[in-house]
């Protein structure tokens, strides 16, 4: 599809959001990013965005159903999660629009994250009792990372902490 205005080349293909999305993981994010970054950015794109979206063709893809699945998941998840999601697809679909020539238009320009924010609104941190914790290094036990979980519990190190150590 060609838009002469714009002196755009835009190649038309069926494609679906999923298709391109591991594309993407594999051509970008896998080489580019830390391994850490590519493991979240995986495990959004495989738990949240492909179950909702995938299937849909990637030219066919509008903000109204981005802005609707973002309306779903703020239904299970906290405004930070959604943002987090929001990233991912932004990310991608500006990706899809500027160096792989696969979208007309920067779609996510259209779709925007600002929400109002209440100033007293603080989201309360939630922690184990003794005894979920002492259940879960019972359970974990004969886990490979028993010493890393355990190292958690008993220090509060966090993944990077514990993994860092010699």
């Amino acid at each position: 599809m060609t838009d002469p205005e714009k002196g755009l080349d835009v190649k038309t293909t069926n494609i679906t959001l999923e298709k391109y999305l591991y594309e993407y993981l594999e051509t970008h994010a896998k080489p580019n990013f830390k391994p850490t970054s590519y493991d979240t950015e995986k495990t959004i794109i495989e738990a949240r965005i492909i179950p909702v979206l995938g299937k849909v063709k990637l030219q066919a893809l509008t903000p109204r159903a981005i802005k609707g699945f973002y309306a779903e998941l703020r239904k299970k998840y906290s405004k930070d999660y959604v943002k987090n999601n929001h990233g991912v697809l932004k990310r991608v679909l500006r990706l899809a629009y500027t160096e792989s020539g696969l979208l007309a238009e920067d779609i996510m320009s259209k779709v925007s994250m600002r929400s109002k924010v209440n100033a007293n609104e603080q989201k309360e941190m939630q922690f184990w009792t003794i005894e979920e914790f002492t259940q879960f290094l019972q359970s974990s036990k004969h886990h490979v990372h028993y010493i890393a979980f355990s190292l958690a519990v008993y220090t509060g190190m966090r993944r990077g902490e514990i993994l860092g150590l010699r």
